[in-house]
């Protein structure tokens, strides 16, 4: 793995040199060194480094705590900052800017490793759950699920489309609210409001569904029965690492095979998301729950089988089980050889 690119943005070239010698010593790629924030903008543009040592006090119309909002804007590169000074409100400033960590001089070589190697650290996990909820989003929208994407605490990082139609919420104000101020949920035999929507999923079970006797509370407080699924992600450490919520209107099923279908698909997406964030026996247990239902309401020649055979397959092969992979995969193939290509969109 090569070295992590560094920039540094120091006004005093005496010590902005001295900086350098510290970094390669620790066995860092320095990427550039600027004196200015419009220098720094300029460069972190053309060099694109991996972390940006960014000093607060700089000369010109703009300082450090300006050009690292540009850089992270733009281009999403981590800053740490590194400076003198340390008053409240330059702490104030600099906070709003999402750095990734804050030293102040003097520091040791131990102090400067220890912050950059956290603060690649913690870009890295944050631009893989970036990723992995935009390919979820993105899956959700061709598919055409309403669902909502918590972390583990409970504050929304992303929902579908679908999801916002229903609640009433659009993505970008419910980003950063709790679960419970967007997906409000009613009781239906009690007609009390849920206070929280994670009480009723029993964290210490992996997977929870939950009854239609709840019902969605939109934003212009209109009642939507809703088919629910709730599902908690967690991680190496069995901790609740993120929550999914994902729903339909039961009100727009009229046959049974479409809630059965509706259900199924559910588990089938929240399996995605468990898949694509390595949780594979939590993704393996969502996809064995699809098909089941859709080989008991569908018929075990349906083409949504098939899908769900082939998602197992990929868990199988992820887990180094080739060749319980390889009789999934053959099953799949018997079922689509025998259904027409256009009813298996």
């Amino acid at each position: 793995m090569p070295p992590a690119k560094i920039m540094v943005v120091e006004d005093e070239i005496v010590v902005a040199m001295e900086l350098q010698t510290r970094l390669i010593d620790l066995g860092y790629m320095v990427s550039g060194i600027a004196a200015g924030a419009e220098e720094a903008v300029e460069l972190a543009a053309k060099t694109l480094p991996d972390l940006v040592l960014m000093d607060v006090k700089l000369t010109g119309e703009m300082d450090g705590i300006d050009a690292a909002r540009d850089i992270r804007e733009h281009h999403n590169i981590p800053v740490v900052y590194l400076t003198a000074h340390a008053d409240a409100r330059t702490l104030q400033r600099a906070k709003l800017t999402y750095p990734l960590g804050y030293i102040v001089k003097p520091f040791s070589e131990e102090d400067l490793r220890a912050s950059i190697e956290v603060a690649l650290f913690r870009h890295g996990e944050e631009t893989r759950l970036r990723e992995d909820s935009e390919f979820f989003a993105a899956t959700l929208d061709i598919l055409g699920g309403a669902v909502i994407l918590a972390d583990g605490d409970g504050i929304i990082r992303s929902m579908s489309p679908v999801a916002e139609s229903l609640t009433g919420w659009t993505r970008a104000e419910a980003i950063g609210k709790h679960l419970s101020e967007v997906y409000v949920l009613r009781d239906e035999e009690t007609g009390r409001i849920v206070e929280d929507p994670l009480s009723i999923m029993h964290l210490k079970s992996e997977f929870v569904p939950v009854s239609s006797k709840y019902v969605l509370i939109s934003r212009n407080a209109v009642p939507i029965p809703v088919v629910n699924t709730l599902m908690g992600t967690r991680d190496s450490g069995g901790r609740i690492s993120g929550i999914i919520a994902a729903f339909q209107d039961s009100s727009q099923m009229i046959m049974p095979e479409q809630f059965w279908s509706s259900y199924a698909a559910n588990l089938q997406l929240s399996g995605i998301l468990l898949r694509a964030q390595g949780h594979y026996s939590r993704a393996e247990s969502c996809f064995r729950r699809a098909l089941l239902i859709w080989e008991r309401n569908l018929g075990k020649d349906h083409p949504k089988v098939a899908r769900a055979l082939e998602a197992l397959a990929e868990v199988c092969q992820m887990s180094g089980r080739r060749e319980e992979a390889r009789e999934l995969q053959t099953k799949a193939a018997a079922i689509r050889a025998g259904v027409p290509e256009s009813s298996s969109s």
